[in-house]
């Protein structure tokens, strides 16, 4: 009774922030060291008030990003749930920029709209918000982070995932056209399950996919060395650090909720990822 009451009343506001090295042999020097932080799912309309995002911003400015991306989920249903937040949302500071891409709750297509015109409208506004929000949306294709003399390509595509009951709207072969080859590549996709799928299959060059969706199913173990949720019968990647070969998959456990207004053991995550450049290594 005392660990559901706590998952009532705090567990969804129990901020973690988890620090991760990785190390790459294609990462160029000029960013070793560089920082980038994680955030995924903030499911905007979930929350009862602003001062929970206000909190996550603050904490998120304290580690003093290089590189913020977002891979997703900012709303429910519809893009208006969002404008309460976006004050404090533009308070979050990165030096080269704040990426974001659509998750399958960002397309309004959990809501029934009256006609094609009021769902495409919404649409609209939810590029216009990420405007607003001064992050750059990336909607299937790359840009440029340049340090220097040195540059890392960021991917984003459009919600892509191996499961039929979501719609897709990725296509990585756009997202990635024109890549320069031999060069680090970081890709942010929201569905854990497009990395299994096809990105360790068809595209060997990605080197870090962020991916955020299952929220750790907002319930479960989450030690160091064990960890169980109930997302494990649906995602065989549901949270923190995966790796096949050379290639790294992270899965955010999100800064929101969904379905239930409660956290229990798996609670909201802001991850510090520091790239290095070296030889890989498992960490």
């Amino acid at each position: 009774m005392l660990s559901v009451l706590y998952g009532l009343m705090q567990g969804a506001y129990n901020l973690k922030v988890r620090h991760i090295p990785l190390t790459f042999p294609a990462l160029p020097s000029a960013f070793d060291g560089f920082r980038l932080i994680h955030i995924s799912d903030l499911h905007t309309g979930s929350f009862p008030s602003v001062q929970p995002v206000r909190d996550a911003v603050q904490l998120i400015n304290q580690q003093e990003a290089d590189l913020v991306c977002f891979t997703g989920d900012l709303v429910n249903y519809q893009t208006s749930e969002a404008d309460p937040f976006l004050e404090a949302l533009q308070q979050i500071q990165a030096r080269y920029g704040i990426y974001a891409i659509r998750g399958n709750h960002d397309y309004g297509n959990y809501k029934t709209w009256p006609d094609m015109e009021a769902w495409q409208a919404n649409n609209a506004a939810m590029v216009s918000t990420y405007q607003q929000l001064g992050w750059h949306l990336l909607r299937n294709e790359w840009r440029f982070i340049r340090k220097g003399d040195a540059s890392i390509p960021v991917i984003g595509v459009d919600n892509w995932s191996s499961l039929k009951r979501f719609t897709n709207y990725g296509n990585l072969a756009t997202a990635s056209e024109n890549l320069p080859a031999d060069t680090f590549q970081l890709l942010l996709s929201h569905d854990p399950t497009h990395w299994s799928k096809e990105v360790v299959h068809h595209y060997p060059d990605i080197d870090l996919t962020l991916s955020g969706h299952t929220h750790g199913m907002q319930m479960g173990i989450d030690f160091t060395r064990f960890k169980a949720s109930p997302a494990r019968m649906i995602y065989k990647h549901w949270a923190v650090l995966y790796r096949k070969a050379h290639q790294y998959l992270y899965v955010n456990r999100g800064l929101g909720f969904f379905g239930f207004p409660a956290r229990f053991g798996v609670y909201p995550e802001i991850t510090v990822i520091e790239l290095r450049q070296g030889e890989s290594t498992w960490n």
